[in-house]
């Protein structure tokens, strides 16, 4: 009685995978090239990541931002201090100058923004002459308008803003600027 054993088979056209049983005679340079057509599908379907969609109106960047909060809230730094009712998360984007990465930060709503970037400069150990006068200062600035936000505003009066709020689990780019400067676009054309 010949014993029988399962060969994943990869179909190119249908991109699926079909399970046949083939008896245990059976060529084994065949077996092989079989095998390695299977594993050959399962890395390019893994390769072929979709391309993401701009999320385009309000009400998509707001369930955007809800998910991408679930997944911050496992790692981001911050204060322990701040009670869970106060905190507001945000992927940071680090300044070009800097090696760093973005990532996920906590800090109060109670909070300027002042000292925010202070905070955020003190954490990252970022260069900050922000008290120097004709130096190039270091600001927050809004993901899609790229304006820089003001430094005596409150987070929360930002999150609850009417025009271009903030979202807790949103963007916020943190960013070297020239003094008198409060647009980051005047910044990239000027590279």
């Amino acid at each position: 009685m010949p014993r029988t054993m399962n060969v994943l088979i990869c179909h190119h056209q249908r991109n699926q995978y079909q399970w046949q049983r083939q008896p245990d005679s059976y060529n084994k340079s065949k077996h092989r090239h079989e095998r390695l057509i299977g594993i050959a599908c399962e890395y390019e379907r893994h390769q072929a990541k979709p391309a993401k969609k701009a999320l385009k109106s309000e009400k998509a960047r707001k369930m955007a931002a809800k998910v991408a909060l679930m997944k911050m809230k496992t790692h981001a730094q911050g204060e322990s201090g701040i009670p869970q009712l106060e905190r507001v998360y945000f992927e940071v984007q680090m300044p070009r100058r800097s090696s760093l990465k973005p990532g996920p930060f906590f800090v109060s709503s109670s909070w300027s923004v002042g000292r925010i970037v202070d905070w955020l400069a003190t954490k990252q150990k970022l260069e900050n002459n922000n008290h120097l006068k004709n130096a190039d200062k270091l600001k927050l600035f809004h993901p899609d308008t790229r304006t820089a936000l003001p430094m005596e505003a409150k987070m929360k009066s930002l999150l609850e803003s009417d025009q271009h709020p903030l979202f807790s689990g949103g963007q916020i780019i943190l960013e070297y600027i020239p003094d008198g400067s409060d647009v980051l676009k005047e910044m990239e054309e000027a590279l």
